[in-house]
């Protein structure tokens, strides 16, 4: 049995573009200009660490029916260590369990190329 998924195409609702579906085909940010059309990797906890001790991150949270939520980038580590890692599913994982997580929602994340100075960590949100 295989099921139709919609395209992730943003849709309009007054001034704000919203997301209709995940996985994301592009990503916008707050003046609805598209700053990214292509996926690099999905990432892990480590590789995660690894980004921030490079350097800041730029994370976007990607929830269905919300504009995408751009974390101000000064705050990019205490949201990882209080709302990102505890969250974090595995990407290599087939499947997930909700209920291990807190609050049962879960965030995979995918860095995406863009010509901003930071890394783009775009977080997917099941719930």
């Amino acid at each position: 049995m295989s099921f139709y998924r919609a395209p992730a195409v943003p849709k309009r609702t007054g001034y704000n573009l919203v997301i209709t579906a995940l996985p994301l085909r592009e990503v916008w940010n707050d003046e609805n200009e598209t700053v990214a059309t292509e996926r690099e990797a999905d990432l892990n906890e480590g590789e995660i660490r690894d980004l921030l001790r490079l350097g800041p991150v730029q994370f976007v949270v990607a929830e269905t029916a919300a504009p995408p939520q751009w974390v101000p980038v000064a705050e990019a580590f205490d949201f990882w260590k209080s709302e990102i890692r505890p969250h974090l599913a595995d990407p290599a994982e087939e499947s997930f369990d909700l209920t291990a997580f807190p609050d049962e929602y879960c965030y995979l994340a995918t860095r995406w190329q863009w010509d901003g100075t930071e890394p783009l960590v775009v977080l997917r949100t099941f719930h």
